[in-house]
């Protein structure tokens, strides 16, 4: 893990170089001094930029347009423009193993297919969920827990106008959600609590 971790922060990093590369010759000369090794890897902080730029445009483009046949071109066309186009080999070699990556997930799709991949909607959901359920800690997962599929179904708006509400107040009574909460939960503790002071009373 610390092999792989040493990567997490590398945006800020390679962000701050280019801008001490840009502010270089404004500096005083014991602080150009202090950071003249900076000088000594111009071009792989510029590559590193130029290949940050580009996997944060293509990520802007499948996490709000899905990943499909198109969109999967549309971030080909913008590897092969901005990451290989003119590079030095080392950054064409990684827009050769972008496109590489691309055009295999791609032959995994259908024509009408279009896959949502971002984690954004995930969190959100579970955002929701979790400011919405009791603060209480010993509760623990409760069958609240249901609204977490509810949520993003019904918060488009063209979907809530289709979905019939009286149907499901309808046809779900609480032994349904009681039977769904002994099956999948484990045991609130809370209830369990309450019940065994009720006995010994």
């Amino acid at each position: 893990m610390r092999t792989i971790a040493r990567f997490m922060n590398m945006s800020e990093w390679v962000i701050w170089g280019n801008s001490m590369l840009a502010c270089y010759n404004k500096l005083p000369k014991e602080m150009q001094e202090a950071y003249a090794f900076i000088n000594d890897y111009e071009s792989l902080l510029q590559e590193l930029m130029d290949a940050l730029d580009a996997i944060r445009h293509i990520e802007h483009i499948c996490k709000n347009k899905g990943f499909s046949c198109k969109t999967s071109k549309e971030c080909q066309s913008y590897i092969v423009a901005h990451v290989i186009g003119n590079a030095y080999p080392r950054q064409a070699h990684l827009g050769l193993k972008m496109l590489e990556y691309f055009r295999k997930e791609e032959a995994q799709l259908t024509e009408d297919m279009n896959i949502c991949i971002s984690s954004d909607i995930i969190e959100s959901t579970f955002g929701i969920y979790k400011s919405k359920k009791s603060p209480n800690k010993l509760y623990g997962i409760t069958p609240f827990a249901l609204m977490i599929p509810l949520y993003p179904k019904v918060v488009n708006e063209s979907v809530t106008k289709t979905f019939n509400f009286k149907e499901r107040l309808v046809n779900v009574k609480l032994k349904d959600i009681d039977a769904w909460t002994t099956e999948h939960l484990s045991k609130n503790w809370v209830t369990e609590r309450t019940k065994t002071l009720k006995q010994v009373s």
